[in-house]
């Protein structure tokens, strides 16, 4: 693993995790509309406190924003919108606007959505006063927290598993997971975000830390029925080792075109990719074997596995990766 790489993990690993900072966000939106009133002129600054909100999830658990605000009646659309994200990432706090929030949209007048309300009103009021609006996320995200799962690690032998079929179109190579034919996944809601190629946090999927990854290889082997007991006996080795030491899980596999995948959620990833790693050297895995990640700020990052001779396809080969582009 490069020096950068593992700094980038481990400094992912010792950020505040998400429920600290909304209750920072929670604890600080007084004082940032504060600061917004006397960043605005004299005369938009009574308008500021007739503005209201709504907030709603979307796919991939991303949250939807709209502002109806007086502020962006006079205001084109792309000055409207950019005055909206910057109020939200004041009261929420810019790594939950580029984690969390996914479409903000600004209203100039008043009008019905029909995007879910998430606020605890008695559904005759649609918004929310903007003050609110770190706590209606806090609120959201951390009812959305309560439903998802235990640690991978400690996921039970009955968990359900889905299965995805996708058509891809033939190509001399392929990124990412371009070439799955089919997939199954203890995850689906994940899975489907980042086979559509949206901005990916691993926090959205996780309450525990987990980063999800996934190794993709070309089998040495062309019959569906050795591929899959070759896939199958690496994905028990890796089972029993990061379960064991609770490191982590495999949440879902994959038959592409041309190659074929596992997918992981690791607890401390630094360490679990070092039990990765070692265990797939001994699988012997041929020269086109690698490790890659999920989380959008990770996805030019790579790990080369088994006999690995080259990057994969699209990405950087390791002599021009850099510190900046892990971090």
């Amino acid at each position: 693993m490069s020096v950068e790489l593992e700094l980038t993990l481990r400094e992912r690993e010792s950020r505040p995790s998400v429920l600290d900072l909304l209750d920072t966000a929670v604890s600080r939106a007084p004082y940032n509309l504060d600061s917004l009133r006397r960043d605005l002129k004299d005369g938009a600054r009574p308008l500021l406190l007739r503005s209201e909100a709504r907030a709603g999830f979307s796919r991939g658990h991303l949250l939807d924003v709209v502002l109806y605000s007086p502020l962006f009646l006079d205001l084109d659309e792309d000055s409207s919108t950019s005055l909206a994200e910057t109020f939200v990432a004041r009261l929420l706090g810019d790594r939950l606007l580029e984690s969390w929030i996914g479409r903000v949209t600004a209203v100039g007048t008043p009008a019905r959505s029909s995007l879910r309300v998430l606020n605890s009103n008695d559904g005759e009021h649609e918004t929310f006063p903007i003050a609110d609006l770190a706590k209606t996320v806090s609120a959201a995200i951390r009812g959305l927290y309560a439903g998802l799962p235990e640690p991978c690690w400690h996921q039970p032998a009955s968990e359900k598993w889905t299965m995805f079929e996708l058509s891809p179109e033939t190509a001399e190579d392929y990124g990412a997971q371009d070439d799955l034919v089919l997939a199954t996944t203890t995850r689906p809601e994940m899975l489907k975000c980042f086979l559509q190629g949206g901005r990916f946090s691993s926090e959205r999927f996780s309450r525990h830390g987990e980063l999800f990854c996934y190794i993709k290889y070309k089998s040495r082997v062309r019959s569906h029925g050795k591929r899959l007991a070759e896939r199958s006996g690496l994905e028990d080795c890796l089972s029993a080792e990061l379960g064991a030491h609770q490191l982590g899980a495999v949440v879902g596999n994959g038959f592409g075109l041309k190659y074929s995948y596992i997918d992981l959620a690791l607890t401390s990833a630094a360490q679990a990719l070092s039990r990765v790693r070692e265990l797939c050297a001994r699988a012997s895995l041929g020269s086109e074997s690698w490790l890659l990640f999920c989380d959008s700020e990770l996805e030019r990052e790579w790990l080369p596995l088994g006999r690995a001779k080259r990057a994969p396809h699209g990405l950087p080969a390791p002599s021009t990766r850099s510190k900046s582009s892990a971090s």
